[in-house]
């Protein structure tokens, strides 16, 4: 896998086929993070054309009921892909999906365009990472910047609408709606079992799942948690440690789109689009998005947002400490491939 974008520059610049180069661009777009490490995407490629599907093998009957975040993880990579081939001059046309695709991107060669270099840099390094912000306050030329549509948005997708709440008392409230949700949800043992599923001990070798490193958890304590989770109800804890880290945060993003596949394949495109500019300013994030999962909460935060429709992605951004030195794991693109 190319490890900077200097070396997939390298790789594509050989005599091999469209084919293989989309192949290429498709190990470095697939670092796009998904609901627990889930890869919810399967990849057809004809010459010029790249096909996006849902893998109807990723399940989370608990976690995901009606595939929201499947789709949401699908709109983060095809922003990758759409970044990373405009940066390396595989120009990215987005269309609607032909035969049971999501969405069609067709490529055609062009004049690479930089003004989203700084942008393709930050999927490289980008991490979802937890833990309380230090106290820096995030630059109001940087929340005008992260909260504009880009200009390479798909017009086969409607526009979310995205709103960044930086008062102390909006970013608390939606500390503790996220808290309550999340001690809802871990009532239910049955998404206490699911979630047991999707934590990766250290070690184990998976490629799926939320690595128990990323979670700041030992190595030996890693192949404790699943079954702690299963067994215990530690909803009460977790929502705690959650809340006080979004409490922390110097500001909190919310998304809105239309409560539709597209809807949600849209919000996954501007919410990495989001991401990607902040971290490129240094800024890093951590995606909470409990609050979603009950009605009530879910009503609440919208209205919190100000938006006119239903909130359908959550996170917040500021500084943290130290930089981490893992890489969560990833399928190998062949693996992906339906043909």
């Amino acid at each position: 896998m190319p490890r900077n974008l200097d070396a997939l520059n390298v790789s594509l610049a050989d005599d091999s086929s469209r084919a293989e180069k989309i192949i290429e661009l498709l190990r470095v777009a697939t670092r796009a993070p998904s609901t627990h490490n889930s890869q919810p995407w399967l990849f057809d490629i004809r010459d010029r054309r790249l096909s996006i599907y849902l893998d109807p093998s990723v399940e989370l009957p608990q976690s995901d009921p009606v595939g929201r975040y499947a789709h949401i993880s699908i709109g983060f990579l095809l922003h990758h892909v759409c970044t990373l081939g405009l940066v390396t001059g595989l120009h990215p046309v987005v269309k609607a999906g032909a035969d049971g695709a999501l969405v069609d991107v067709w490529f055609t060669d062009s004049v690479p365009d930089l003004s989203v270099e700084n942008i393709a840099d930050a999927i490289f390094s980008r991490r979802n990472r937890r833990g309380n912000f230090l106290h820096n306050s995030v630059p109001n030329t940087v929340l005008r910047q992260v909260t504009q549509v880009p200009k390479f948005f798909p017009s086969v997708l409607p526009t979310p609408n995205i709103v960044a709440l930086t008062s102390r008392p909006e970013v608390h409230k939606m500390a503790e709606l996220t808290a309550e949700s999340m001690r809802r949800v871990y009532h239910d043992l049955n998404f206490r079992r699911e979630m047991s599923r999707w934590i990766a001990p250290t070690g184990s070798g998976r490629m799926t799942g939320i690595p128990a490193y990323s979670l700041n958890v030992g190595a030996i304590f890693s192949w404790i948690l699943p079954r702690i989770i299963r067994t215990f109800n530690i909803g009460s804890k977790l929502a705690s440690l959650n809340a006080l880290a979004i409490d922390s945060a110097p500001v909190s993003f919310g998304l809105s789109c239309d409560e539709t596949p597209e809807g949600w394949v849209a919000t996954g495109f501007l919410a990495s689009h989001t991401i990607l500019t902040l971290h490129a300013n240094g800024i890093s994030s951590s995606i909470f998005v409990a609050s979603i999962e009950s009605e009530d909460t879910r009503r609440e935060a919208t209205q919190l947002f100000s938006l006119d429709k239903l909130l359908q992605f959550h996170f917040v951004a500021g500084f943290l400490p130290a930089a981490p030195f893992w890489e969560t794991p990833r399928i190998p693109v062949e693996y992906k491939l339906r043909h």
